[in-house]
């Protein structure tokens, strides 16, 4: 089994990244995902060459959810339990894109020759269901696993004991596990899925499961920060991360989670390859996300790796270094 042994020449380097801005001819409210109608344009435009997928077929593309001109994800399709109905949440249960407003559809191509097909089929007008758009920019950029600062950072991970890995779920995000969705940011489902990411788009068919599986060992994830809140003579808790449902289309309601994470890992219980391994990683799944419905725009991501000196491997309960994150939580480091 090669796991542990992916080196630099065997990560495609030719994943390309793919920003859409569209401005739309009329006002269009959106009242499920948003990454439904980013996907849909891209499926749409890409039938036009031929090119179709099988419903439960691997895509060689994912988008992100719609974005503002600014960047702000847009979001739409949360929904919420009242009795035994649904109806859409206060926050992001709909959302409304103004006539003449431009909005930015991103996707990433993990196949050169789709990435080829999208740009030059792509209309200048675009008509969907809910409305038409005008294309009026296309940039095409190709996505970086070499960067040197990646070399860097795993220099500082080999020099101590451990780390503190920030995620920052900005969009829906689920795991699946033997057809169970994953409702929490689980340590061995975030990894193992960070780790399928890499080796999905690497030349050679490569299986992660061994480093996935020493992962496990190596991390877990810290206990939310948590607090009470009272308003209206209710008291509500409020944590990292908070349970979501999701209108994703054609009736279907998807559980999910949003929020941050803090997950701590043992460093010296990995080689300096498997640390290059889980960077890369890392930084991959910046662009495809995590988890399921990847294809539209579920589990993006973004994260900080934090590295912890030697000196500090017994963290104390008022550390400078923790209490940033979570204050009240107290941790030892186990060592092998």
């Amino acid at each position: 089994m090669n796991a542990g042994r992916l080196t630099d020449q065997q990560v495609v380097k030719r994943i390309h990244e793919v920003a859409v801005t569209l401005v739309p001819h009329q006002d269009v409210i959106l009242t499920s995902w948003s990454g439904c109608l980013a996907a849909r344009i891209v499926f749409d435009t890409l039938r036009k060459r031929g090119i179709v997928f099988r419903k439960k077929e691997r895509k060689p593309f994912i988008t992100y959810p719609l974005l503002r001109f600014d960047g702000t994800p847009i979001f739409s399709g949360f929904t919420r339990r009242k009795g035994d109905m649904l109806e859409p949440s206060k926050f992001g249960g709909y959302a409304v894109i103004k006539s003449g407003e431009p909005v930015v559809l991103k996707a990433v191509f993990l196949r050169e020759d789709i990435t080829e097909t999208f740009v030059n089929e792509l209309p200048a007008t675009i008509s969907v269901p809910s409305g038409k758009f005008s294309l009026i920019r296309l940039e095409a950029n190709r996505i970086d696993l070499q960067r040197n600062s990646l070399t860097e950072t795993v220099e500082k991970l080999v020099k101590t004991q451990i780390a503190l890995i920030k995620v920052k779920f900005w969009a829906p995000t689920c795991f699946c596990l033997s057809g169970v969705d994953i409702t929490y940011p689980s340590p061995m489902r975030f990894t193992f899925s960070i780790l399928k990411n890499l080796a999905e788009v690497s030349r050679d068919t490569i299986s992660t499961k061994y480093v996935a599986l020493k992962l496990a060992t190596a991390i877990d994830l810290l206990s939310p920060k948590m607090k009470a809140v009272k308003k209206e003579n209710k008291i509500k808790i409020i944590s990292d991360y908070k349970w979501i449902l999701v209108d994703i289309g054609e009736g279907r309601i998807q559980p999910a989670f949003i929020g941050r994470a803090l997950y701590v890992l043992s460093t010296i219980r990995l080689t300096v390859e498997e640390l290059n391994l889980l960077v890369k990683a890392l930084e991959l799944a910046k662009y495809t996300g995590v988890g399921i419905s990847k294809t539209i725009g579920f589990g993006k991501i973004d994260y900080t790796i934090t590295s912890i000196s030697q000196k500090n491997t017994r963290l104390k309960r008022k550390s400078p270094t923790l209490s940033q994150y979570h204050k009240t939580i107290f941790f030892t480091t186990v060592c092998n």
